[in-house]
């Protein structure tokens, strides 16, 4: 086995800026899980018992691919940062801690200032070895310890966090009641940050495949947590060309052919490129207006531009944009009916089941890539890179900054058609049919 830790620790540190929270599975959950024999049994166990030691976390998709531009666009009052590696943390949302003192977590108060930021917070509960930072009252800084499960957590929308921070009220620092901004710190969560990659030509060539803006990125740190494997890349020229991705997923520094990953993020369709993964592909399908919105936003995060949001709106209210929806639109139906038509093995990950229920299209996806379930490493992967359902701020879902319906009538006849052909697709080859997909971007 050829280790990186050694390596890539420091940069592992740096990038590992999406987290959750820590959450430790009681050791008999293993012991448990060992006494099941049967396959299907032993994936409801295992999922059961996730389950029970889960706390549902939330943050935006925006975050997978590094952070956000700061500046608080479009009212944003939670900090991101655009250096990926530099963040000193993640915001994780709005949440009164109060309710769960005692439930194995403990908040330990570090000071009070009238020159409070997110990040004077945050470096103070990094250097203490802390995960977590809660801001109180636009001035208090916590720093958040968790000694074991904490059962049925739940975030609260952000706008109940309405204190802005005194040393920078452009953010917020809680609210004025009992609720916290929750940010996690950049202290590695052990359970499961030690990953490697395996010996060349000794994996299954695998796909993750899916058209952009559907979570590949996202699944691939999920998998990667879950197995201890690195996943790798079959890079477009333009992924190639940003240096986020090379610092995010070290497997992507290896040619996808040498077998030495779990598996290999794909946006290519074409039929020769399919027949190349001959042990089957993971195909992650979602909706295809939510997808091409986010799919603009993506683009223009990278830009040098500041003010990249209100470009992506603009690009969608530009000639340009109907022809970006055909070809896009065509390229999901291709994307689709390829993968599902000429894989080996198939597997099919609706990207809104995956947000609804992470664990158990995470522990369909290890069966198929037949990886052992180590329950602590899947525990530590969903709630250091959980779904963005409890706090509904994923790029292209009810964006508070898209508020028109950007696909004309003539684009929701075409996009309704594709999808009526993959659903037609998938009932041919004998898996299940996609959710009622709508466009949603009409507040």
């Amino acid at each position: 086995m050829v280790n990186t830790n050694r390596i890539s620790g420091n940069l592992l540190a740096g990038c590992l800026s999406l987290f959750s929270l820590s959450l430790v599975v009681p050791i008999f959950f293993l012991a448990e899980i060992r006494k099941n024999v049967d396959r299907k049994g032993y994936l409801r166990r295992t999922n059961r018992l996730l389950q029970e030691g889960h706390a549902h976390a939330g943050e935006g998709s925006q975050q997978y691919y590094g952070e956000l531009v700061s500046g608080g666009a479009f009212g944003q009052t939670f900090q991101t940062w655009s250096n990926f590696s530099a963040a000193p943390g993640t915001y994780r949302g709005c949440i009164n801690l109060f309710n769960y003192i005692g439930t194995n977590l403990t908040i330990v108060f570090e000071e009070i200032s009238p020159k409070m930021t997110v990040e004077r917070c945050l470096t103070k509960c990094n250097k203490k070895g802390h995960t977590y930072a809660g801001l109180l009252h636009g001035s208090k800084c916590h720093c958040v310890i968790f000694t074991g499960p904490v059962r049925n957590l739940r975030y609260l929308p952000t706008t109940m966090c309405d204190a802005p921070c005194s040393g920078n009220p452009l953010y917020h620092c809680g609210g004025t009641l009992k609720v916290f901004s929750l940010y996690r710190t950049r202290v590695l969560d052990t359970r499961c940050s030690e990953m490697s990659l395996r010996p060349k030509n000794s994996m299954p060539l695998i796909a993750l495949a899916s058209f952009p803006g559907s979570g590949n990125a996202w699944t691939r740190r999920l998998l990667e947590r879950s197995t201890g494997i690195y996943t790798g890349s079959v890079a477009s020229k333009t992924e190639g060309q940003i240096a986020v991705r090379s610092e995010a997923f070290l497997g992507d520094q290896l040619p996808y052919y040498s077998r030495t990953t779990l598996c290999q993020m794909t946006h290519l369709f074409k039929v020769r490129h399919v027949d190349v993964f001959t042990s089957g592909a993971i195909l992650l399908i979602r909706n295809p207006y939510t997808a091409i919105v986010t799919e603009v936003f993506n683009k223009y995060m990278y830009a040098s531009d500041v003010d990249r949001q209100r470009r992506a709106i603009e690009f969608m209210k530009s000639e340009d944009w109907p022809s970006f929806v055909d070809k896009s639109a065509f390229e999901w139906l291709a994307t689709a009916t390829n993968w599902i038509r000429r894989s080996k093995r198939l597997i099919v990950v609706n990207y809104e089941d995956l947000q609804e229920d992470s664990t158990k299209q995470l522990l369909r996806m290890l069966e198929f890539l037949d990886q052992p379930l180590n329950v602590r490493r899947i525990a530590c992967a969903v709630q250091e890179y959980p779904s963005t359902e409890p706090t509904k701020v994923s790029l292209g879902t009810k964006r508070s900054d898209l508020n028109f319906d950007p696909f004309s009538n003539e684009m929701h006849k075409r996009i309704e058609g594709h999808i009526r052909t993959v659903n037609a697709t998938l009932a041919q080859y004998g898996q299940k049919t996609l959710p009622s997909y709508i466009s949603n971007f009409v507040l």
